[in-house]
């Protein structure tokens, strides 16, 4: 076994420059640390268009806690409520945590946020341009 007794979560493997298999190991592992550190858990749901596979009627609901995504290719989440009542929520990428958007497609709030699962909420701090 490459891991000592009792650890469970964490070893050291001890790489050899020689042995293929080891190398293997390293670039997966390497590649797994570069993987994770850019990707953001987001909820992604609409309430407006039932024939895609994140329509879910509670989209629009405060709070809430329904279809996730991970996405390793963007950096934040972000919020679109159009009309007042048709809501988007997405993984995307830039933005600064707060920020609001306001105009596209009509009439239409939004917001990005920064941590995972912060798409939640339906945009309050967003009061108008």
């Amino acid at each position: 076994s490459y891991c000592s007794a009792g650890e469970q979560t964490l070893c050291t493997i001890n790489l050899q420059s020689n042995n293929g298999v080891m190398k293997v190991l390293q670039g997966f592992l390497m590649l797994f640390i570069l993987h994770g550190s850019s990707s953001i858990i987001c909820y992604h749901c609409d309430n407006y268009n039932p024939s895609t596979i994140i329509y879910d009627t509670d989209c629009g609901n405060d709070n809430y806690d329904g279809n996730l995504k991970i996405d390793d290719r963007r950096d934040s989440c972000a919020i679109r409520i159009q009309d007042g009542n048709l809501v988007y929520r997405y993984p995307e990428n830039g933005g600064t945590d707060g920020d609001c958007v306001y105009g596209a497609w009509g009439d239409v709030v939004g917001c990005i946020c920064t941590s995972e699962l912060c798409n939640n909420h339906l945009c309050e701090h967003c009061t108008g341009p």
